[in-house]
């Protein structure tokens, strides 16, 4: 709520749970293909997570901890389908700018 986003997402999940089993329970839920959901993450096990279940990712620098992750995310195999944002603007923009326009 801080960041005034939660308006844009079906839902905004933290780590208490595995982060797997979140993913697969909000696409469950909301029948969306995980090719058409976006994972905003901060740390390595949010991007293994987003790529071991198919969904692009969008690492939020701002908020990260992960100091080698540029260089881990640039030099993997799967390093396509992965955003950089370092603010929450930057990541609210990324996303309108993937959105198809609907008429």
């Amino acid at each position: 709520a801080a960041h005034g986003i939660a308006d844009r997402f079906v839902a905004i999940l933290g780590s208490p749970e595995e982060k797997p089993a979140h993913v697969r329970r909000v696409l469950a839920e909301t029948g969306v293909a995980p090719a058409d959901a976006v994972f905003v993450g901060d740390g390595r096990f949010d991007y293994d997570t987003a790529r071991g279940e198919g969904i692009p990712f969008v690492f939020l620098a701002e908020m990260s901890e992960w100091d080698d992750a540029r260089a881990i995310m640039d030099d993997g195999p799967s390093r396509d389908g992965v955003l950089y944002a370092e603010t929450w603007a930057d990541v609210l923009s990324l996303i309108a700018q993937a959105t198809p326009k609907t008429t």
